[in-house]
């Protein structure tokens, strides 16, 4: 064996050796790309998956939002809408007072008005067209019938020491009933029945 021999032997090895390395070097090299390539399309999803998430948000705000806003013209229309039958039914209230209905009733809610001051002494306070006939509705010891513009579309009763105040005009009746005549009015509009 000669020196030759040892030198091929050595350079054999040698090449053995850089190729075992290399091999290895290249299989690492695959391992970090593929790693990274793995940790990219991660990345990849994450940040599309936060993209949607972060569009889903925004979309539902801005859904939820439109709502507030449909919502708030709805109330805002059956509002206007009952404010109008409000006011229809105010302006028919001078009409009210001169039926045959309210003047028939007129008695009874006078006694009854009435009958809440007790033993006091009072002052019942009637829209002017009415003065005439709740003068002669009442006896004129404990109770005095004055007319009173300020007094809308009816009767009030007041004690004659402030204690005690009996609304019974149109008006008062009306604001009395206006949540009932809220529901009933606004079940009714623009829904199907």
């Amino acid at each position: 064996m000669g020196v030759e021999h040892l030198l091929t032997t050595l350079e054999r090895e040698g090449n053995d050796r850089v190729a075992a390395i290399i091999e290895q070097a290249g299989s690492e090299a695959a391992a970090l790309t593929a790693e990274a390539d793995r940790r990219r399309e991660a990345t990849r999803r994450r940040e599309l998956a936060e993209a949607k998430a972060a569009a889903a948000a925004r979309i539902e705000r801005a859904v939820v939002e439109e709502r507030r806003r449909g919502q708030a013209q709805v109330l805002a229309a059956r509002q206007a809408f009952l404010d109008r039958v409000l006011a229809m039914a105010r302006a028919r209230f001078p009409a009210a007072l001169a039926s045959r209905a309210y003047l028939q009733s007129l008695p009874l809610a006078l006694e009854r008005a009435i009958g809440y001051l007790g033993t006091r002494q009072g002052t019942i306070h009637v829209s002017p067209v009415l003065l005439d006939r709740v003068r002669g509705l009442v006896s004129e010891g404990s109770y005095r019938a004055v007319a009173d513009a300020a007094v809308e579309a009816g009767v009030t009763v007041r004690a004659a020491d402030g204690s005690v105040v009996i609304d019974d005009t149109l008006g008062a009746r009306l604001r009395r009933q206006e949540q009932a005549i809220a529901i009933a009015v606004l079940r009714t509009n623009g829904r199907p029945r």
